[in-house]
C-alpha cells in the first residue's frame, strides 16, 4: 500500500505542474524514438485532468488492498513497460497516452486471479464475475471502437488496448508466483523408485 500511495501522491503533484505532462506523456505516433525510454515509465504518472487523476488514483489504492507489497511491486514491474510498449506497437495512430488506468487493470487482474486461486468461495465468485465483466467490456470496446463509461464529452481518448495489456501483466505477475519454474520442475522431477511400494517386487 505504501508504494501505491507514493505513486498516487507523485502523480497528484505532477498534475499541478503543467510542463510535466509534455515531458512524460507517451507519443505512440512517434514510434520507437529515444524518448521512449523515460516516457514508457513517466506516461503512467501524468493525466489529462484532475478528475482523470482522481478516478485512476482511487481505483489503484482500492485494488491495492487485496495485494501484498511484494505482489504490487511484481505487478507494476511487469505492467509499466508492457502497457507502454503495447500501446506504442498496437496503437501507432494515437497521438498521446497518459494515465494510471493500464496499471489499474494490472492490479485488478492480479487481485482477481489471487482471489480465484486462494480466496474463499464467496471471494472466488465475486472475482470471477468481476473478471468476466471486465473481459466482456474490454473485448467489446476493442471490437467496436467505442467505450462503455467514457462518453463523447470526454477530453481524452480511452485506450482499451492498454487495459488488456495491463490485465495480461497482472495475470503474469500472480501466475509467475503461483506456478513458478521451480515448482513446475519439482512436479516432474524423477522420484526414487520404491520397488515394494510400486509392485516391482
Amino acid at each position: 500500500m505504501k508504494t501505491l500511495l507514493a505513486i498516487a501522491l507523485l502523480s497528484g503533484i505532477l498534475c499541478l505542474i503543467p510542463e510535466a505532462a509534455g515531458l512524460l506523456e507517451l507519443h505512440p505516433a512517434a514510434g520507437w524514438d529515444g524518448a521512449l525510454v523515460w516516457r514508457a515509465a513517466g506516461c503512467h504518472l501524468v493525466h489529462f485532468t484532475g478528475a482523470h487523476w482522481f478516478y485512476d488514483m482511487a481505483a489503484m489504492v482500492i485494488l491495492g488492498l487485496w495485494l501484498t507489497e511484494r505482489e504490487v511491486w511484481r505487478t507494476l514491474a511487469i505492467a509499466v513497460p508492457v502497457v507502454a510498449l503495447t500501446v506504442v506497437a498496437g496503437a501507432p495512430e494515437l497521438a498521446v497516452y497518459r494515465g494510471l488506468s493500464g496499471l489499474d487493470c494490472a492490479l485488478f487482474a492480479a487481485a482477481a486471479l489471487k482471489l480465484l486461486l486462494g480466496g474463499s468461495r464467496m471471494e472466488r465468485w465475486v472475482a470471477g464475475i468481476a473478471l468476466t465483466g471486465f473481459l466482456l467490456k474490454t473485448g467489446w470496446e476493442l471490437s467496436t471502437g467505442t467505450t462503455v463509461f467514457a462518453g463523447s464529452g470526454t477530453l481524452f481518448e480511452v485506450v482499451p488496448l492498454a487495459h488488456i495489456a495491463g490485465a495480461a501483466a497482472g495475470f503474469a505477475a500472480i501466475g509467475l508466483k503461483k506456478w513458478n519454474f521451480r515448482r513446475i520442475v519439482g512436479k516432474f522431477r524423477m522420484q526414487p523408485i520404491n520397488a515394494k511400494q510400486d509392485g516391482i517386487l
